[in-house]
């Protein structure tokens, strides 16, 4: 009679084991998508930041082409303006009969 008892216990142990490990496979399945869909989502996220940096990245050659010319008509402009002012200086020397 014993044995009996116990072959029975032994019995709704296997099937609490049986049923216990379903129950932590289909959670480690969960746990398997979640973290899935999780790395989906940081790969997404880094492919979107990279691809940003990468934009700001190329235009730092339109930059400094930009500034270059800016330097460059800022050269330019100088030179202009001493010509100009050396232009109408004379003009302006030769009018002032008085000297004043």
């Amino acid at each position: 009679m014993e044995f009996l008892c116990q072959s029975f216990d032994l019995g709704f142990d296997v099937v609490h084991v049986v049923g216990i490990q379903s129950r932590l496979e289909f959670v480690l399945r969960l746990v398997d998508i979640g973290l899935f869909v999780f790395a989906q989502v940081v790969a997404e996220l880094l492919d979107v930041l990279f691809g940003l940096i990468d934009q700001s990245l190329s235009l730092v050659p339109y930059l400094n082409f930009f500034f270059s010319l800016l330097v460059i008509f800022g050269v330019l402009f100088r030179f202009l303006d001493l010509l100009f002012d050396l232009v109408i200086g004379k003009l302006g020397r030769r009018s002032d009969r008085y000297l004043l």
